[in-house]
Formats: structure tokens, C-alpha cells, sequence
């Protein structure tokens, strides 16, 4: 059941925001946790990474000055149990700032590394096609089953890295391209419609809403400054039966 695993991970994501973070990469060890910030990449290249073998891996380090991990304290963080996936609201102290809001949603996914035997895909696909390694490549990168809906017994499968390759093969005024954006929209507002007439589940699923201790201070004078301090406690999520 998603719902347990998606518990425990909003658990582990709000222990990690209340939390005291390591100053500088430079503390981090290297043989638990990765000290290199981040980076963002499509799904493709994410599952060539992905599949590389550990002694084949290289980390880069800061070099010359020492960066600053981002302290969540900076920011107003809020993490929401949502039945469709985990929401994080990011906010900004700064009153330049205050207006822009980043949301961030968090998947509970299962990953496969192969299609399962009864799809007849890349199978009905000819030797002779003029795409069919083309296609033979796509089904290589395997799938996930991501949550879908309300019910915590509810998957729907997700090719993101199949996808990636088609869409990356052909240009952007192709007709196979073009034909992908159609398809794409007309799936998107099936999807929306779905959602829009799902029967809700007999017991409603608890909407956890967690906040932790900001610290700020604001200027009210050239010569005095007045801090406010707004701290809650942490709390649990909630089981169900």
C-alpha cells in the first residue's frame, strides 16, 4: 500500500527540514551521502545514470571557495500528505520574494527494469521498419508504476525515459513530433476529466500539513531591530487502520 510508504517518506522529509544541515559539502561523508549539490536532467539521462555500475562512479567537489548548503530555516517550507503525491511549498522571507511561490510534488514510484512480457511492444514492431532499433532502444529503459487516483491501491504506468527517446529522435516540425503533442494534450485532458468525476474512498484520506521553526528578523529602525519567532511542534503522521 502506497499510502504506508508515502507516510514514512513525508516522516523522513519533514525530520530532515527541522534538522541541523551540514555547513559546507566539505562535511558531508562521502561514503554515506553524495556532498555534491544536485543537478537537473530528463528522464533519459537520469536512467543512464541510474544504471551505472558503483566502481564506475565520480563525484566532484567544490574547489576554491566553499559553498553554502541552503539552510531550510531561509525559507518558509510546508509539506502536504496529499492522496495524489507528496506537495512541497517553498516561500521566500525576502518581501521582494514574498509574492513567488515554488511548488514541488514528490511521486511514490515502483521502477521496473524491463516492459512486462505481455505488452506486444517492440514485438509487432518488423525488423524491416526504419525505426525499429529506434523502438527496441525505448523498450530497454523500463517503466514505473506511479500512484494514481485516491485509492492507495491504484497504479498507473509511466514511461518516462521511453518517452524522452522518442521525443528527443525527431525534430521539433516533424510529423511523428507533432502527432506526440496532439496525443499528449488529448491524454492530458482525459486524465483531468478522470480525476474530476473519481469516486472519493468510504474513509477520507487526512491531509497532514507540517511547519517547522522559522527564525526571522525584520529592520524597523536604522539603529533597532525587532525578531519574531514562530515555532510549532512536530507531529506524526497519522495511520490509518
Amino acid at each position: 500500500r502506497r499510502d504506508k510508504v508515502q507516510a514514512k517518506l513525508v516522516e523522513l522529509l519533514s525530520v530532515a527540514a527541522s534538522t541541523d544541515v551540514p555547513d559546507s559539502p566539505l562535511t558531508v561523508d562521502e561514503s554515506l551521502v553524495c556532498g555534491s549539490p544536485g543537478k537537473i536532467m530528463d528522464a533519459l539521462t537520469l536512467h543512464q545514470v541510474l544504471h551505472i555500475p558503483s566502481e564506475k562512479h565520480v563525484f566532484y567537489g567544490p574547489s576554491g571557495k566553499t559553498p553554502r548548503f541552503p539552510n531550510p530555516r531561509d525559507f518558509k517550507l510546508a509539506i502536504v500528505d496529499d492522496p495524489s503525491g507528496i506537495r512541497i511549498r517553498v516561500g521566500f522571507h525576502s518581501p521582494a520574494l514574498s509574492s513567488i511561490c515554488i511548488d514541488v510534488r514528490l511521486l511514490v514510484a515502483i521502477g521496473f527494469d524491463a516492459w512486462p512480457s505481455s505488452s506486444n511492444f517492440p514485438v509487432r514492431v518488423p525488423l524491416g521498419h526504419s525505426d525499429c532499433v529506434l523502438y527496441y532502444k525505448a523498450a530497454q529503459t523500463g517503466l514505473y508504476l506511479v500512484g494514481y487516483g485516491v485509492q492507495s491501491i491504484g497504479w498507473q504506468i509511466r514511461l518516462p525515459a521511453a518517452e524522452c527517446t522518442l521525443e528527443s529522435n525527431y525534430s521539433p516540425n516533424s510529423t511523428v513530433r507533432r502527432i506526440f503533442l496532439i496525443l499528449s494534450s488529448v491524454l492530458r485532458e482525459i486524465n483531468e476529466d478522470h480525476r474530476r468525476y473519481q469516486v472519493p474512498p468510504p474513509k477520507p484520506v487526512p491531509f497532514n500539513c507540517y511547519r517547522f521553526p522559522i527564525e526571522f528578523s525584520t529592520p524597523t529602525h536604522s539603529d533597532r531591530r525587532s525578531s519574531r519567532t514562530s515555532k510549532t511542534t512536530y507531529q506524526p503522521p497519522r495511520r490509518s487502520p
